[in-house]
């Protein structure tokens, strides 16, 4: 998946990215703005119960809307 905060989160202070499996943090993604992104790509082998979370981690939350854009299961076995 690429994931971000939404083009009309400008006014935001930042979110937090997580994906969760099974109850544990598979990956957390640094602070991100507005204008930046990230690819993020997670081994989820043996995972039964999948948590994607926003984590906004300060006051705006009414301004930071978060993506998931083109995110996909994939089997491998």
């Amino acid at each position: 998946a690429v994931i971000g905060l939404d083009d009309e989160s400008a006014c935001g202070d930042g979110a937090y990215f997580i994906v969760k499996g099974d109850g544990r943090n598979l990956y957390r993604s640094s602070r991100l703005y507005s204008s930046q992104k990230e690819t993020v790509d997670v081994d989820m082998d043996g995972v039964r119960s999948l948590e994607l979370i926003l984590d906004y981690g300060g006051k705006d939350r009414d301004c930071d809307h978060g993506d998931w854009a083109n995110a996909w299961l994939e089997a491998t076995r």
